[in-house]
């Protein structure tokens, strides 16, 4: 049986752990391109529309392009939920746990200064637009492609 949220269908949790039913990140399907997307969704409709406005007007090769943003019913609650770009080589947080345990270490101080540069361009772009994040951590900082 398949679950959706708006045009979306749910694929599955992206975060197993997470118990927080007021907040709740899927990877989810695009019907018309078949992209994977990830729909960030909150109980808390308000605040989550409020960043959707903020995040659309964005567009940094260093901040998550997003998507669209809906109203939507899940297991009895109702959602806003901003879809955007799926990255799936995960975040910082999950790289650099895959590095404690690599044998021999395959990490430069080329890559970590390389990762530190995109970083600062991405805060940059957005303090340019009078944006403040206020939730800087390993796990909200994306991994692209390379």
């Amino acid at each position: 049986m398949s679950f959706f949220a708006g045009q979306y269908e749910f694929l599955r949790k992206l975060e197993e752990n997470n118990t927080n039913i007021h907040k709740q990140i899927w990877l989810v399907k695009e019907p018309n391109n078949n992209d994977e997307l990830v729909l960030k969704s909150s109980v808390n409709q308000a605040d989550a529309e409020a960043e959707y406005g903020i995040m659309r007007q964005l567009d940094h090769k260093n901040v998550v392009k997003v998507i669209d943003g809906i109203k939507f019913t899940h297991a009895g609650c109702e959602y806003f939920g901003i879809a955007m770009k799926f990255m799936p080589n995960g975040d910082l947080d999950l790289f650099i746990n895959s590095k404690r345990i690599e044998q021999p270490i395959c990490w430069t101080e080329n890559d970590a200064l390389r990762l530190i540069a995109q970083l600062i361009a991405g805060l940059s772009y957005l303090h340019q637009k009078e944006i403040v994040h206020r939730d800087i951590k390993p796990s909200n900082i994306f991994k692209g492609a390379q």
